[in-house]
């Protein structure tokens, strides 16, 4: 059993070696052109993202060229043999275009492969202590910056860095594995180290605030030798709000646009979806009390005949009485008649 696992694990180590990742470091809205491949005129070329395993193809061609969207492919002869060079263009770069993406030629059942990684950057330093580049950037964004370094003295690297220069605090990484990544907070340093020993480290700061305006640092230590490092400054501004947009100047100077026009139509639709709805509060509210008025007439209305066919009613009934009392009231009468003949009699 543990000759089986050493074995599985021999082939999966040579399987990740052979996954030889290339690396390319690009400018957020800029372009980028990534050799892929040879190959022959008329076969097979694709590129995409990740593995192209999830129909996650961005353009593929059996032609010399090809472009979809940002994406396109082109194929240039080496001189006058059938095999030709496969290049990858991607124009306008994101930072969400950063990632893994795969470059193949061939039928999909036996195509050859080259992985690639890009990384769109805000910044690409060069290396200069003497040059001091300033990255501004929105509050709430991010900043992506890339330190090169050259091949020399790679053995004696112990750890990545990005220093804030005020405060002197740091992050570090290891540099023994290339992309070895560390996050801490919002601060996030990653080591690239390229098979000629030369790299980069990459450094970004998401969610900015205005304090973390200011000078920063990034670089190698290494033992027994001075560290080397960039500098680079970081200006955050905080963005404009819709109530300052809205109070530009009418006479504005000619061919300024202003840079958030759909603002303030946003601001009057709320103003006016709050009055309607007043409005039409106020019209249920009216229409309740009309209809409460007209239901307390009609009964009052309704009422009426009644008391009238009530006060007729009763105007029989005390007319029936009054013989009936006149009766009762002549009794005495008669008794005081009868005694009265008794006396006479004794």
């Amino acid at each position: 059993m543990n000759v089986l696992q050493t074995l599985i694990f021999s082939v999966l180590t040579a399987l990740l070696d052979a996954q030889t990742v290339y690396y390319t470091t690009a400018l957020e809205g800029g372009d980028t052109k990534i050799h892929c491949l040879t190959s022959e005129a008329n076969e097979r070329k694709f590129f995409c993202r990740e593995d192209c395993k999830q129909n996650d193809t961005l353009v593929e061609t059996l032609g010399v060229s090809a472009q979809s969207d940002r994406y396109s492919i082109e194929w240039e002869r080496r001189g006058q043999s059938s095999v030709g060079d496969v290049f990858i263009k991607i124009s306008q770069l994101k930072k969400s275009d950063s990632g893994q993406y795969t470059c193949g030629v061939g039928p999909l059942t036996s195509a050859t492969y080259d992985y690639n990684e890009i990384v769109v950057v805000d910044a690409e330093l060069s290396g200069g202590k003497r040059e001091t580049p300033t990255i501004s950037a929105k509050s709430g964004g991010d900043v992506r910056i890339s330190c090169p370094f050259s091949s020399s003295f790679h053995q004696l690297r112990i750890s990545a860095f990005l220093c804030r220069v005020e405060t002197l605090q740091c992050l570090f990484v290891p540099t023994k594995v290339t992309g070895n990544t560390r996050q801490h907070d919002r601060y996030t340093i990653r080591y690239v180290q390229y098979t000629s020993g030369s790299g980069f480290v990459y450094v970004s700061i998401s969610q900015l605030k205005k304090s973390d305006s200011g000078r920063y640092r990034c670089g190698l230590e290494r033992q027994g030798l001075s560290d080397i490092w960039s500098v680079f400054d970081v200006d955050v501004s905080d963005e404009p709000t819709v109530e300052t947009q809205t109070s530009a100047p009418e006479n504005s100077k000619p061919g300024t646009t202003p840079s958030k026009p759909a603002a303030p139509p946003k601001t009057t639709l709320r103003s006016t979806t709050d009055t309607l709805l007043y409005v039409g509060l106020t019209l249920v509210v009216l229409l309740g009390l009309f209809l409460l008025v007209l239901l307390i007439f009609y009964k009052r209305k309704s009422s009426k005949p009644k008391e009238r066919q009530e006060n007729l009613q009763q105007a029989p009934e005390e007319t029936s009485k009054r013989p009936k009392g006149i009766q009762t009231a002549t009794k005495p009468n008669k008794t005081l008649n009868a005694q009265s003949k008794v006396h006479l009699n004794n």
